[in-house]
């Protein structure tokens, strides 16, 4: 009875090795999500905050309810934009993971709009990418990642 034990335990082993490696086969790109798609139109309710507490700690020197977190790579573009964003405020920031600010600026034209989501209608249509000039999207903060983190 005992062998019968070890074999089916071999077994259930092999079989949980092969579904982790069939799950990390079938991954593909993972995008992130902004409000157009956490909140289309047609949505109901109030936004959902993603921190609970604005009490300051070692662990979150910037207590803020809208405190959003980004894990990326060397390379990979972040684009932050939000409706609080104006041209003679600065609303966002963006820290590297030395807790150093590195939020792009431009407070003045052309780029006096960037990061600033004018409308719902703008939000819907979603950030405009560089190379478009034209569209209902708004423009974002573009910050490239220098290293990964």
């Amino acid at each position: 009875m005992n062998n019968k034990r070890k074999t089916n335990n071999i077994y259930t082993r092999l079989a949980t090795v092969l579904l982790m490696v069939a799950g990390l086969l079938m991954v593909e790109n993972v995008w992130a999500d902004g409000s157009r798609d956490l909140y289309p139109s047609g949505v109901k309710g109030g936004r959902a905050y993603l921190r609970a507490s604005t009490t300051e700690s070692a662990a979150f020197p910037f207590a803020n309810l809208g405190t959003h977190y980004v894990y990326a790579e060397a390379g990979e573009r972040i684009a932050i934009a939000s409706s609080a964003q104006n041209s003679t405020t600065k609303r966002l920031f963006l820290y590297n993971p030395n807790g150093t600010d590195v939020t792009p600026t431009g407070a003045s034209a052309p780029n006096a709009t960037r990061g600033n989501i004018p409308s719902r209608t703008a939000e819907l249509s979603g950030p405009r990418l560089p190379e478009v000039t034209t569209g209902n999207e708004y423009t974002p903060i573009y910050y490239t990642v220098p290293v990964g983190g």
